[in-house]
């Protein structure tokens, strides 16, 4: 397995990606097809997650949603969706980006998710 050139996450979240990955196109029919995918970043204040929630927008990721911390998660998590086809690069440069974006503000990238067959 080789770390793509220029991967903030390193060698255990790329191992996770492609886990997630995996799990995800048993359950789809056409991972080709675009869908909603949701992908995850912590903040510590509420001013970080807005911070990012806004620079996400600009980078024309839609459907931000903030969760506010509780007991399970002691931190700000906002969930950026993009509509993208379910592929290994496809992911990456999503996640690539969302680095970058959360980083600045003060935040840490979590990881991704979509609701299995639902294009």
């Amino acid at each position: 397995m080789k770390v793509p050139q220029g991967y903030p996450g390193g060698k255990t979240e790329y191992k996770a990606t492609l886990r997630a990955l995996k799990m995800c196109l048993k359950e789809i029919k056409n991972p080709n097809e675009a869908r909603d995918i949701e992908f995850f970043c912590e903040f510590p204040t509420r001013t970080s997650a807005d911070k990012f929630a806004l620079s996400a927008h600009q980078a024309g990721f839609s459907s931000l949603t903030l969760t506010e911390p509780d007991e399970d998660h002691p931190e700000y998590q906002v969930c950026a969706v993009v509509r993208i086809p379910v592929e290994l690069d496809q992911i990456v440069r999503v996640e690539m980006r969302m680095h970058e974006l959360a980083d600045p503000a003060g935040g840490k990238y979590e990881g991704w998710g979509t609701l299995g067959d639902d294009p």
